[in-house]
């Protein structure tokens, strides 16, 4: 696939479409270069944003399984390859839900960040699963281990239980990275759950469903 990353002023992003958790091992040689290679050019990058298809913590029906190929790949024992990058935030998609971990380190929660969507200085980096329109045609496990935030009814009619076929809905999310009134960096994430009439494809509601806020005191 196509990997890249870039500097927008002080945030660093960096993409991989590695699309098997056996590439893993090539998706941390190139996080770790674009890491080096970001911050031979900008040695102040205040924030760390990974984009990638496969999530890293993932509600998956066979989660065992999935948190064992996580682990070999991703965490072992006490170390955290992400979060020992200094990557803040991981952005991912493929199970066609929309949820938001705790921040997480080595496969654990972070304690005293559990019942918060404001977080100082936090160890652990939160990952965020996204899904636009995609239809979620099966039940997945709400694994509480790492799951803070979840909402997986978009178009609906697919899912088992689901009754009304008059109405679909979509996600979309915003970030906000910025200085507050003290100096300090924050960013800000909003996750927008919005409500369609299917027969006439018009908006009939829109609503903030989930918010999270990073603060790094200076």
């Amino acid at each position: 696939g196509g990997n890249y990353w870039y500097l927008y002023g002080d945030v660093l992003v960096i993409a991989t479409t590695y699309n098997a958790y056996e590439e893993a091992d090539v998706q941390k040689a190139y996080i770790e270069k674009a890491v080096r290679e970001a911050s031979s050019q900008n040695p102040n990058i205040k924030w760390k944003i990974w984009c990638t298809h496969l999530p890293v913590y993932e509600e998956d029906a066979d989660k065992d399984l999935t948190n064992y190929r996580n682990k070999m790949y991703f965490w072992e024992g006490n170390d955290d390859f992400v979060k020992d990058n200094g990557i803040d935030v991981v952005f991912t998609g493929h199970t066609h839900m929309s949820y938001r971990s705790y921040q997480m380190y080595s496969g654990e929660r972070v304690y005293g960040t559990e019942e918060t969507n404001n977080v100082t200085n936090p160890k652990g980096t939160v990952y965020i699963s996204h899904n636009t329109t995609g239809r979620q045609a099966y039940e997945c496990n709400h694994d509480d281990a790492f799951v803070a935030f979840r909402d997986a009814e978009t178009w609906g009619s697919s899912r088992p239980g689901f009754t009304d076929r008059t109405v679909f809905y979509t996600h979309f999310s915003t970030v906000n990275i910025k200085k507050d009134s003290n100096g300090n960096d924050v960013f800000e994430y909003k996750l927008y759950k919005n409500k369609f009439d299917k027969a006439t494809k018009t908006l009939v509601d829109s609503e903030v469903i989930d918010t999270y806020t990073i603060t790094k005191t200076n």
